[in-house]
């Protein structure tokens, strides 16, 4: 007898750029950053800009300077039934970069560059990456919606990379630059 694993129902809710940095949000964000900390290369400790190159940014050893510019950012959070964060996206608003965009999208193209999205171990393979991908195109408040998505991965994180072929056919009103990182 098989026993089948109920899907715990979960909320998606935009919370934008978080300022305290002692309330619940805040830390709830650092606390799945840690945990997820390993599961990224180079780690989130090891990082400090989100849209530096990954190769030329110092490796601090410490997730509070990356986890500052995150809150900081826009985040889209996933709340399960507890109202827990289990998951976030997080995101620059109209970001600029001519050179790394040029002959990608149109000048004056509204840019939104993800950065980082975690999922907590427990949470994963839930469809919450794809549903936050589905704010940002659709749901995201008009004041920050871009007509352009931008993120960049590892040339071996084949999970976002196959996600990214197939969006562009069910959402052919946005384009999407995808940077690989080798």
């Amino acid at each position: 007898m098989s026993v089948t694993k109920t899907k715990p129902k979960i909320d998606i809710r935009y919370f934008g750029s978080i300022k305290d940095q002692n309330s619940t949000e805040a830390q709830a964000i650092k606390s799945i950053m840690i945990a997820c900390d390993n599961d990224f290369v180079p780690p989130l400790s090891h990082r400090e800009d989100a849209s530096k190159p990954l190769g030329v940014q110092k490796s601090p050893d410490d997730i509070t300077p990356y986890w500052l510019e995150i809150i900081a950012q826009e985040n889209i959070v996933a709340q399960n039934e507890k109202g827990d964060i289990v998951a976030f996206m997080s995101f620059k608003n109209k970001y600029q970069d001519a050179e790394k965009f040029s002959g990608v999208v149109k000048d004056g193209d509204t840019i939104n560059y993800i950065s980082t999205i975690c999922v907590l171990h427990d949470y994963r393979r839930l469809g919450i990456a794809s549903r936050f991908y589905d704010w940002m195109e659709v749901k995201l408040p008009r004041t920050v919606r871009g007509e352009c998505i931008s993120t960049r991965t590892w040339s071996t994180n084949n999970g976002h990379i196959l996600w990214q072929l197939f969006p562009v056919c069910l959402y052919p009103c946005l384009q999407y630059h995808q940077e690989l990182v080798w």
